[in-house]
């Protein structure tokens, strides 16, 4: 494409909201921190294969039946609320692991994202 040499209406988006295609024979649960595969398709966080903490789930999507692509989950990247084990105050802005779609804690590879505040219900953490 060329320099611009007129004015051009810019297209954007917030860069938080995203709908993704599901991974084949995966349910996807409202609320739940979900990833992409190596193939770019979304499923739970603790899905084997996932390596890219993508969001949390704004809808429930159930592609059990189906194979990859055949739907597409709303998801929204920020900072959400889950269940945490074994987290203290003084790991406030560290990077977190991913224990289960819902929970985070423990010392997984997978990084759910930075832990940004603790209360007696949880963990949140935001997910960029």
């Amino acid at each position: 494409m060329a320099a611009l040499s007129a004015n051009n209406k810019l297209t954007n988006r917030d860069g938080v909201q995203f709908s993704d295609p599901v991974k084949a024979g995966v349910h996807i649960y409202e609320g739940a921190m979900v990833g992409l595969d190596a193939s770019g398709y979304l499923a739970p966080a603790a899905t084997a294969g996932i390596s890219v903490m993508r969001g949390f789930a704004m809808q429930e999507v159930d592609n059990t039946g189906g194979a990859d692509g055949d739907l597409t989950c709303l998801l929204r990247k920020g900072v959400g609320h889950v269940a945490q084990t074994g987290l203290a105050r003084t790991d406030i802005e560290t990077l977190v692991s991913v224990t289960d779609d819902a929970t985070v804690g423990g010392s997984a590879a997978l990084k759910a994202g930075t832990l940004v505040d603790l209360d007696a219900a949880g963990a949140w953490v935001r997910i960029d």
